[in-house]
């Protein structure tokens, strides 16, 4: 499988620019999932949720580089776990043989699915059915489950078993603090306690062909800070390998290994050699 980053500053702007955020702008819009798991949400008047999100460029003196709601570059320490994370994936010859639904857009962006991850909350009235059936026992538990590590003073290990209904997979969150007060996808405000299901889908990407990568629709992820806790400032001023990063260790370990749980190949209309042509 290829490699898991983030994206660099000097590609959202200035010469090195790349068309996706030529043709998109920067901002990066967030899915609930993430949403609950602490990131940040700004609502335009579209009704349309933005979020800050996390690029792998530091400063000289380790400041971390990230994109706010509005598209603009911005700086933080990296200790906040709120900040959103936008996946970014190093092709090779496997992904690109099991890519699905590979098409060229209007702006001439190649998009394409790869991997499923929970996303999106359902409707209020699949999410009565879900809770019932779980909760009288008849909904089908898989073997498989998403896991995340929420950063803090301490770590939090969460825990999402995946569940089945009707050929569809979904994961039963409870909201905690991080996504209290958030207003999710069908217009649902979540509270401390609230059960909502959330469905695992098909994630959309944009494929970057200057440098062969993939970059995620949306942000996918939060609850990971840049740096951990336990970091020290001469690693903040002195941070220049992102493999030894808390985020880039997460993605290309659990993350990579959780996208491809519930990932069928039998859908798959069109391959990315043949639309790159």
């Amino acid at each position: 499988m290829g490699e898991f980053n983030l994206t660099k500053i000097d590609r959202m702007h200035g010469m090195d620019k790349v068309p996706i955020f030529s043709a998109y702008g920067t901002k990066s819009m967030i899915t609930d999932f993430a949403l609950l798991l602490g990131g940040e949400e700004y609502i335009d008047n579209l009704g349309r949720i933005y979020t800050d999100w996390v690029t792998q460029s530091t400063d000289r003196i380790g400041q971390v580089y990230y994109i706010n709601n509005n598209g603009n570059v911005r700086c933080y320490d990296g200790k906040s776990p709120n900040m959103a994370i936008r996946p970014m994936l190093v092709l090779d010859n496997k992904i690109q043989h099991d890519c699905q639904a590979v098409f060229r857009n209007m702006y001439g962006i190649i998009e394409l699915f790869y991997g499923t991850y929970p996303q999106f909350v359902v409707n209020n009235d699949l999410n009565s059915i879900l809770e019932i059936n779980y909760q009288n026992g008849l909904l089908h538990r898989t073997l498989n489950s998403i896991n995340i590590v929420r950063n803090g003073e301490e770590d939090t290990y969460l825990n999402f078993p995946i569940y089945e209904l009707n050929g569809e997979k979904y994961i039963r969150f409870i909201v905690d603090s991080f996504g209290c007060g958030k207003i999710l996808s069908n217009g649902f405000y979540a509270k401390t306690g609230d059960v909502v299901w959330i469905k695992i889908d098909k994630i959309k990407w944009f494929l970057d062909e200057q440098y062969n990568t993939l970059i995620a629709q949306k942000s996918l992820i939060a609850g990971l800070s840049f740096f951990k806790a336990a970091d020290t400032l001469k690693f903040y001023r002195f941070f220049e390998e992102f493999r030894q990063n808390n985020i880039y260790i997460f993605l290309n370990s659990q993350f990579a290994n959780d996208i491809l749980i519930d990932y069928k190949h039998n859908n798959k209309v069109d391959t990315l050699s043949r639309r790159r042509k």
